[in-house]
C-alpha cells in the first residue's frame, strides 16, 4: 500500500485512506460500490435495497474508532418494519456475530436512526498514516464477518 502524505488537507487524507480500503477489498476478491464519493469520515456501501445500506465509519470526535454498520432507513419518521423484524432477531444475530455488536434504536420510537454496528476497540487518527494498514485490515476483516451474518438477514427482509 502506498502511504499518503500526512501533511495534506484532511479531505486528501480521507480520499487516500478510502482508496486503500477499496484496494484491499479488491485484493481479497470483493467489489463493493460506494454510494457517494469520499472524502468523508465514512463510506457507505450499497446493498441493493433502498431500506438498508452498510457503512464503514471513522466515528467520534473525542476518541474516534472504526466501525462497520448496517443502517436501516426510517419510514415516515418511525422505525421501519424491516428494522423491527431485524430487532426481533437480535438474540440470534448476537450469537452468530459474536460479542461487540451495538444496537441503536428501539421499535416504536419515533424519529430514530436504526443501526447495528461493531466498533473497534482502539482509537484512530487520520494523522498517523503508519497505522492505516492496520485500520484497513480491521475494516476488511470485520466487514467480511459482518456481511456473513447480515447479508442473509437483510435478504430475508425484502418485501
Amino acid at each position: 500500500m502506498q502511504m499518503p502524505q500526512v501533511g495534506g488537507p484532511l479531505s486528501e487524507r480521507q480520499r487516500a485512506f478510502w482508496q486503500m480500503v477499496l484496494d484491499e477489498f479488491a485484493g481479497r476478491g470483493h467489489s463493493y460500490r460506494p454510494t457517494g464519493p469520499p472524502p468523508r469520515h465514512f463510506m457507505d456501501i450499497a446493498i441493493g435495497h433502498t431500506f438498508a445500506r452498510y457503512s464503514l465509519n471513522t466515528f467520534g470526535s473525542e476518541q474516534p474508532r472504526l466501525r462497520v454498520e448496517l443502517y436501516l432507513q426510517p419510514f415516515d419518521g418511525k422505525m421501519s418494519w424491516q428494522a423491527e423484524k431485524l430487532f426481533s432477531r437480535r438474540a440470534r444475530i448476537d450469537l452468530a456475530a459474536g460479542p461487540g455488536l451495538v444496537w441503536e434504536g428501539r421499535p416504536g420510537e419515533p424519529g430514530v436512526v436504526t443501526r447495528v454496528f461493531r466498533p473497534s476497540l482502539f482509537t484512530v487518527s487520520w494523522n498517523n498514516a503508519s497505522e492505516w494498514p492496520s485500520y484497513v485490515a480491521w475494516f476488511a476483516d470485520n466487514f467480511a464477518d459482518f456481511r456473513e451474518v447480515f447479508d442473509p438477514e437483510v435478504a430475508s427482509l425484502v418485501p
